[in-house]
């Protein structure tokens, strides 16, 4: 009964705390008739897939997808033109999702400054996990202008319901110290992943879904998962400052 308590909190305390699931896929650049399937969670349910139409595009049943636009429907423009997005915009219930079923990255009828960048930057999108909505970005490269090739190169949610997002953003603010950035990379993974923070690490605990403490390898902050069981890991990183961060890791 004390191990089932103690699972219970421990879910309890990480399941509060935002993670930023980041897909870090192969950069996939559009070329004609191509199309690119978007599984945010990775549990084979694709969210929603862009298409080369000779432009970049995606349909959609907005109940459940949307992505950032520039107006309305009724405002007459733009609400069916993806938004270019800089590193660090807000994506959340009070951004601008006002699609209707369609949306396109530098379409014919764009205005000329909604054209995507040359470079990188990002689309806002929102879409439904089971019941919940969810908030995430994608990282999009244009060679620039109408006819820019565009490449994927990554893609992101918050796993909290609700929670907002920011453009580019893959750490989640910890609830004991928000200056204690930590990066844990791939995340979800299949074998080993990296630990990255500009502090000193003290000790990494990892934690089953029934609040045990698993022993890992852990050389130099890459840590080995190959040989653990598919499913969700808790992974409780301290600092020799007595710093503390939670991060929530899938095993695939």
């Amino acid at each position: 009964m004390k191990k089932i308590t103690l699972g219970l909190c421990l879910l309890n305390f990480f399941f509060s705390q935002a993670t930023i699931i980041v897909k870090d896929i192969p950069d996939f650049t559009f070329t004609p008739n191509a199309s690119l399937a978007f599984d945010f969670n990775s549990d084979g349910t694709t969210e929603f897939i862009f298409e080369e139409m000779n432009i970049v595009g995606t349909f959609y049943d907005s109940n459940n997808v949307n992505f950032m636009g520039y107006g309305s429907f009724d405002s007459g423009y733009g609400w069916d033109v993806m938004k270019s997005l800089s590193s660090g915009t807000v994506i959340g219930a009070s951004s601008p999702f006002y699609g209707e079923g369609d949306a396109y990255i530098n379409p014919f009828w764009a205005n000329q400054e909604h054209y995507f960048p040359a470079g990188d930057s990002y689309v806002g999108t929102k879409f439904k996990i089971g019941a919940n909505t969810h908030y995430g970005w994608i990282l999009v490269n244009s060679t620039g202008g109408a006819q820019g090739t565009i490449t994927v190169k990554s893609y992101a949610y918050n796993n909290v319901p609700n929670g907002n997002i920011t453009a580019g953003q893959t750490l989640a603010n910890s609830q004991f110290n928000a200056d204690f950035e930590v990066q844990v990379f791939p995340n979800p993974t299949v074998n080993y992943v990296t630990i990255k923070t500009d502090k000193n690490i003290s000790s990494v605990l990892v934690y089953n879904i029934k609040g045990e403490v698993i022993k890992i390898n852990n050389d130099n902050n890459t840590l080995d998962f190959a040989p653990l069981a598919t499913g969700i890991y808790f992974l409780k990183i301290s600092s020799n400052e007595g710093q503390q961060a939670n991060v929530t890791l899938i095993k695939k």
